[in-house]
């Protein structure tokens, strides 16, 4: 007689079948379940982990899925050929089987590095921005970017150059100030990261 340990998953603790989850000869016990296949059991299908008499609901996800049509034993293949689809009466109580959530402790939680938006909601720094100076640094801003893209498949989501045109040191800082240190501040461009200067000195 074979054992399977795990070869079988049970949803929800009053359920009277459990599923396969690989094809399963007969004569193999399902250890956590105490039962012994009586039939060959195909990759998906029911097995009844109990005595499911005529007429009888077969319950899986603790819901009714259909009924018996004939006694099934504990181990019996559980399909269309002893299961029956008909109407019955259904008690449609709102959150009958709700349990109070068991929140961590504040020690036990899970950190990342991010922020905290007004409406109570989080997001993540993902973004970094070049920013130029002068025209003649837009390529090598544009290559930095391009450098880049490879990180994107480990978390980070975007980073991007932003070409200004005749525009001086000192305005370009200015700009810095107001526009990212302040946004940031403010919380208007968050997702932002950090920022890098790239200027020209000729």
């Amino acid at each position: 007689m074979q054992t399977a340990e795990a070869e079988v998953i049970r949803l929800k603790k009053n359920d009277n079948v459990v599923t396969a989850r690989r094809a399963l000869p007969a004569g193999v016990l399902l250890a956590a379940e105490g039962v012994t296949t009586l039939a060959e059991i195909p990759a998906g299908h029911k097995v009844a982990t109990a005595p499911i008499a005529r007429g009888e609901a077969v319950r899986k996800y603790n819901q009714i899925i259909g009924f018996a049509t004939a006694d099934i034993a504990p181990g019996e293949h559980v399909h269309v050929q002893n299961v029956e689809v008909h109407s019955f009466e259904r008690d449609y109580a709102f959150g009958s089987e709700m349990h109070p959530t068991a929140y961590f402790n504040n020690s036990e939680q899970a950190v990342f590095q991010g922020i905290r938006r007004p409406d109570g909601k989080v997001g993540t720094r993902n973004y970094i921005g070049i920013l130029t100076s002068v025209n003649c640094s837009a390529t090598v801003a544009r290559y930095i970017a391009q450098s880049f893209e490879e990180a994107r498949e480990s978390g980070l989501d975007r980073v991007v150059h932003q070409l200004k045109r005749d525009q001086r040191l000192d305005e370009i800082a200015a700009e810095l100030k107001e526009k990212y240190h302040g946004a940031v501040r403010e919380g208007a461009a968050r997702r932002a990261r950090a920022a890098v200067l790239v200027s020209f000195a000729g």
